[in-house]
Formats: C-alpha cells, sequence, structure tokens
C-alpha cells in the first residue's frame, strides 16, 4: 500500500476526487471552494490536526484504512448532511450546506432571492440552474438563465415551494451529480428547435419529419446605425456594439364590437369599437389593467389618460440604460454648442437627434398600427403632446407606423417581423401562451360586465363580427378556471375575467420580444431597438 500524503494520492488510492480545500480556521467561506463542484465528489475541511471529510460515493469500506493511515478523527459534521448514492432520493448525489449563507454573505447576498441570481452569476463569474422536485421522481429547471461563463454552471436544488422572484432561496442543495439532470430537454433533430418535458411523444412525431435545410442570412453589410457611428467617432466605447435593450413595455387593448350598418358611397362599416381596457405589461415582472368606468366620452378621455399616466411613472423607472450614453448625449450637446457654423453643427445635431431617440423606452403593441392606436388616437395623441412633451406620428396609409414623444416610442411589433399571428410570434420564439377567451359580442355596456358574477353560456361567445364561434373545448377549459377562481373568490366577476384576458397577451409578448431581439443581435450583430422596421 503506497504512503499517502498528498490529496492527489488520496484521491488515486481510494479511487475519490476532492471538489476543494478548506481551513477551518479561517473566517468564512471562499467562492473558490465552491468552483469545481460538478461531478466532483469529496469536500474536506482542515482544522489543526483533524480533517473532516464529507464523501459521496467514496467506498465506505476504505474509510477506516484512510482514518488510520493517517492517524485522523475521520467523522462527518453535524451542521452538514450528506446523502449517499444508496438513498431512495432521486438527487442523490447532492449535499444540502445549511451554512451556505456564509458563502453568499461575501458577495453581500443574505438572504439570497431568485432576483439576485444575475448580480451573483456575476459575482462568481459562474452560471446558476435552479431546479425543484415538485413531488415527481425527477428533479425539474425552474429557471435557467442565459449563458455567460464557459465553466460548469452552479445548479442548485431548491425548496418546492418557492414560486416567487422576491422569495428567499432556502433550504439549497447543491447538485454534484449531472446524471440526475434530464438531458432530453432539447430535441436532438437537425432545424428542431422544440424543448419540453414529454420529449418522447415529440420525438416520436419529429422523426417522420424531414427537417429542410434552410439558408439563413448572416449580415446586412456593413454597420450604418447610430451606435456604431458613435464609436467610430470615439463619443461611445466599443463595448457599447454589444449592448442591446433588454427591458420591453407592452400594451393590448379590449374593445366593445358593435356592429354598424352605416354605409356611404364607397365604404360599408361592419363595426364600431369602443376601447373597454387597457393592459400595460413588461418582462420585468410589471404589469396593470385600467378598466373603463362607464360609457360616457368622459370615461374614454379618463381611461387613456390613466393609461398615459401610467406609463409616464414606468417610464421613469425603466430609463437605465449604461451611463456612456447617458455622457455621450451630453458631450454632442456641448460640442453643438460650442460651434458657431451652422454646417459643421449639422453632423453633431443628426448624431445627437438619433441617440435621443435610441434612449428613449418604447411601447410595443401587435398589430398596433392599425387596431389599438386608430381607436386610442383621438383620445391618446392630445394627452401625449400634454403630458410627454413633443409629439411626432408617421402615418401609412390608415396605420400609425410610429407615435414618438420627448421619453416613449409607440412601435408595431409586427413591423420588426416577418407577416406573423401573435400565436406564431409566440411559438416562434418558444413562449408558452394560455388562450383565453371574451364574448365580444354579449356586452352592450360596462355597467353589464360589472353585474355579471356568472361566467357566460358557450352560445353568447358567438362573434357577430366573425360569423363564427369559439372552439367548445376552449370554452369548457376557461370556464373551468373561471370557476376554480370563483371559488377562491366569491366576489370575482366577469371583470377580473376581463383584466385577466386582457394581460394574457401582453407579458408574453414582451418575453417574446426581448428573446427574438436577442436572437436578432447574436446573427446580425445589431440592436433592433434602434430601427423602427426590419431592414
Amino acid at each position: 500500500m503506497p504512503k499517502l500524503g498528498t490529496s492527489l494520492q488520496i484521491e488515486q488510492f481510494f479511487q475519490v476526487r476532492f471538489c476543494a480545500v478548506k481551513d477551518k480556521g479561517k473566517r468564512g467561506f471562499s467562492a473558490d471552494d465552491f468552483y469545481n463542484i460538478s461531478q466532483h465528489v469529496v469536500y474536506y475541511e482542515m482544522e489543526s490536526s483533524n480533517i473532516w471529510f464529507y464523501w459521496i460515493n467514496a467506498r465506505s469500506d476504505l474509510l477506516p484504512t484512510l482514518a488510520k493511515k493517517l492517524k485522523k478523527d475521520i467523522r462527518r459534521p453535524q451542521d452538514y448532511r450528506c446523502v449517499i448514492s444508496g438513498c431512495s432520493f432521486s438527487f442523490f448525489f447532492s449535499f444540502e450546506i445549511e451554512s451556505i449563507e456564509s458563502f453568499f454573505e461575501v458577495s453581500g447576498f443574505n438572504p439570497l432571492r431568485i432576483c439576485d441570481l444575475k448580480r451573483l452569476e456575476i459575482a462568481l463569474q459562474k452560471d446558476i440552474e435552479l431546479y425543484q422536485l415538485k413531488d415527481s421522481p425527477n428533479i425539474k429547471l425552474l429557471q435557467k438563465l442565459k449563458p455567460k461563463f464557459k465553466n460548469n454552471p452552479l445548479r442548485l436544488l431548491i425548496d418546492d415551494n418557492v414560486n416567487d422572484l422576491d422569495a428567499i432561496i432556502n433550504p439549497i442543495h447543491i447538485i454534484y451529480n449531472e446524471r440526475i439532470i434530464a438531458q432530453d430537454r432539447a430535441c436532438k433533430n437537425v432545424g428542431c428547435y422544440f424543448t419540453g418535458t414529454n420529449m418522447a411523444r415529440h420525438e416520436h412525431s419529429c422523426a417522420l419529419e424531414k427537417s429542410p435545410i434552410i439558408s439563413v442570412q448572416t449580415s446586412y453589410g456593413q454597420r450604418t446605425d447610430i451606435i456604431f457611428e458613435l464609436v467610430k467617432h470615439k463619443f461611445l466605447p466599443s463595448e457599447a456594439l454589444e449592448y442591446r435593450k433588454t427591458t420591453f413595455l407592452t400594451f393590448d387593448i379590449e374593445t366593445f364590437e358593435r356592429e354598424s350598418e352605416e354605409t356611404t358611397a364607397s365604404t360599408v362599416m361592419h363595426a364600431s369599437h369602443h376601447v373597454l381596457s387597457i393592459a400595460i405589461g413588461s418582462n420585468c415582472g410589471y404589469e396593470k389593467v385600467i378598466i373603463r368606468e362607464d360609457d360616457s366620452p368622459e370615461a374614454a378621455k379618463k381611461i387613456v389618460a390613466d393609461f398615459v399616466r401610467e406609463l409616464q411613472m414606468q417610464i421613469e423607472t425603466m430609463r437605465c440604460l449604461p451611463d456612456y450614453f447617458y455622457k455621450t448625449a451630453e458631450k454632442l450637446q456641448e460640442k453643438i454648442d460650442s460651434m458657431e457654423k451652422s454646417q459643421k453643427r449639422s453632423k453633431f445635431q443628426q448624431l445627437l437627434r438619433k441617440l435621443e431617440q435610441y434612449l428613449k423606452v418604447d411601447v410595443f403593441g401587435f398589430n398596433s398600427a392599425k387596431f389599438d392606436i386608430p381607436v386610442l388616437a383621438p383620445y391618446l395623441l392630445p394627452q401625449l403632446q400634454e403630458h410627454c412633451g413633443k409629439l411626432s406620428v408617421i402615418k401609412k396609409g390608415t396605420s400609425f407606423f410610429l407615435v414618438e414623444t420627448d421619453i416613449c416610442s409607440f412601435k408595431d411589433v409586427l413591423n420588426l417581423t416577418t407577416p406573423i399571428s401573435l400565436s406564431g410570434y409566440l411559438k416562434q420564439n418558444r413562449i408558452a401562451e394560455e388562450k383565453g377567451i371574451w364574448p365580444y359580442s354579449l356586452y352592450r355596456s360596462v355597467a353589464e360586465i360589472k353585474k355579471c358574477e356568472d361566467f357566460p353560456a358557450y352560445e353568447e361567445f358567438y362573434s357577430e363580427l366573425k360569423q363564427q364561434n369559439i372552439p367548445r373545448e376552449l370554452y369548457d377549459e376557461n370556464r373551468k378556471i373561471f370557476n376554480v377562481e370563483k371559488w377562491k373568490n366569491p366576489e370575482y366577476t366577469m371583470v377580473d375575467w376581463l383584466k385577466r384576458y386582457n394581460l394574457l397577451d401582453c407579458n408574453p409578448l414582451a418575453h417574446a420580444i426581448d428573446r427574438a431581439f436577442g436572437n436578432f443581435q447574436k446573427v446580425f450583430k445589431m440592436d433592433p431597438s434602434m430601427s423602427l422596421s426590419l431592414p
């Protein structure tokens, strides 16, 4: 038997690997102690003449020999619980480190919340994945942020009850064994980007389809956008070329749908729409629904005024671009003021104007240029001009291509993608869609909606404008959801259902925009937010 002295010799003889060495005489934990955790099986600490080994799959029959050779006291500590491979848990290669709070105190993340993960990843220079057991034989991925580091991620198994961004993550298990992590989240067939848990059923159907070879355009030519120009003139640092807006506001309206028999010599009006509610969503957790109070014209003005006021407050919290953008705007203004001849100033004035346009917060709608904005325009445009500064409107035919103020720009997502439905856009960007229903032709006033406490009958969802009804399965599914909410809250009415229905499109749309713009930047190396439409 070889003489055991170094950790390498111990690893070779006992067929184990150490993941970290910690001197117990030192206070606190170091992030370095946890960098090399993936697939490693032993963690140990040293204090004077004692060594504490925390093993996972070390050969237990060799442990007495190890103790004898090293003449050390080998025992399991009280503040750690080691789960051995013989246990019935599906996550059997994991520790629960109950004193892990000491580790997070080093980086200032105590207690740890899910919303702190991005900052914690930067502090550790390591990706973090969250998993939960959820009464299932296999652990399930709860949250996986966009990979930013090349090393193995830090995988954490957290409490099953954690489902909120502000919730404290406790307790925490570090997952050591990669074999317990499902590897079938992505389809292996070329050209298929399906991700999900029911992979067996998908692969059966996907294998029957031939994946076409699609030619992808990889460049639009040399960049000519404002960021590139400012970097070229050394107003912005080169890192600005990689920057992309990642926070988005979206809006959607619901209306009364009323048939109309008005005709002119060249026009037949089939229906008129009157604003009923306005929803504001985002990809950062903010959401708001504003309901019209009554049927009067004053109520229509008020709901739009409340919408503009809510946008103003939210825009103030979202103006958080890197400081070098705002400093560059100040430098350009100073340079313009210092020039005497207008001909020399015009070039820098153009750069400043384009930069200021980019610094504005974008408010996106889906098909809003042809529907939402035209419905709101009689009330929205005066409100924007009064409260949001200079108003600029670009129209193409009857659609509003751009509505812009000093602080925000209303844009239509359809101008930045190929012709597609909302369902197709969400599916294209792998965002889950929840189908909702609303009886557009049923109610004739706001008062009727407020009084309605029961879910309408199937026949009442018939659309007079489309001359068709919704699928029966979709009706039954939504009626069940309404009844569950009614059971939880007896005061639940169709007004609450309207709020839920109005939000179903907003938040998923914001997440889809973020993913679509991220893919666009990855391929074409530019932020689509700088454009009004596809180049």
